[in-house]
């Protein structure tokens, strides 16, 4: 999932153990659907050790969303 050379190496989404958990198996059985409000669990594999005081952010997006629907406001 994650380009060659970058520090995220891997990000599993864990589709099968979420959706089991969220009773959304019988929706989909490889994508990630979740119900609002409940806990999710995601791994994240990465090549190296963050530097010194910097921290890995993660955004969630919802909904429908591409790159070419964001504007440069």
């Amino acid at each position: 999932m994650a380009q060659q050379n970058s520090f995220i190496v891997d990000v599993d989404l864990r589709s099968h153990e979420n959706n089991l958990f969220h009773r959304t198996r019988e929706i989909d059985r490889e994508r990630l659907i979740v119900r609002r409000g409940q806990p999710f669990s995601i791994t994240v594999q990465h090549s190296d050790s963050l530097p010194h005081k910097h921290q890995l952010e993660l955004v969630l997006r919802l909904g429908k969303h591409t790159l070419n629907d964001q504007s440069n406001d």
